[in-house]
């Protein structure tokens, strides 16, 4: 979906930016663009998207998903 939403360059430059930002920490960062939520509740979407990728179980449980709505 983010192929649609952002060009090359600027998907380029989001990942540059979430690899610098994750060289410094031992956190993880990932980045869901929803263009319409399944259930009509991002909230409700976004948490069972975190626990269905499996971002609860990472090894620190210091993972954040930045959802764009």
């Amino acid at each position: 979906m983010s192929q649609k939403f952002f060009t090359v360059e600027e998907q380029t430059r989001i990942a540059d930016a979430i690899q610098k930002a994750e060289s410094n920490t031992s956190g993880e960062i990932k980045v869901y663009v929803n263009t319409k939520a399944a259930s009509g509740d991002v909230v409700k979407d976004t948490a069972l998207l975190f626990q269905k990728l499996g971002l609860d179980k990472t090894k620190h449980r210091n993972c954040v998903l930045i959802t764009l709505a």
